[in-house]
């Protein structure tokens, strides 16, 4: 499952997804347990990619939530799968990464 949000805070700084804080407000929206956090940087995106576990629907998943901010909005890219499936499948997730185009 893929899903792309773009949010318009009031304001938000272009490093914000680095700070604590923005830890804190993901972890207490997603309902998930992050298990890895990585800086990225590469052609499309600057920004921080967390690597989640978390129940859902019954089902316990694993994934990619990559974070950004680009012209005052903040995206939010995320990538799920079931545990036993994820490996076979974040290559797709680089693949879409590397596609997509935010604006």
């Amino acid at each position: 499952m893929v899903s792309i949000t773009k949010l318009k805070p009031r304001s938000i700084a272009a490093d914000a997804v680095y700070t604590q804080e923005y830890r804190q407000s993901y972890l207490s929206e997603c309902n998930c347990k992050i298990i890895e956090e990585k800086r990225v940087d590469t052609e499309n995106f600057k920004g921080v990619r967390f690597t989640i576990e978390a129940d859902l629907n019954g089902s316990r998943v694993k994934g990619f939530s990559l974070s950004t901010v680009r012209s005052g909005f903040l995206f939010t890219v995320n990538f799920i799968a079931g545990n036993s499936k994820f490996d076979s499948y974040s290559g797709e997730y680089d693949k879409i990464i590397r596609g997509l185009r935010l604006r």
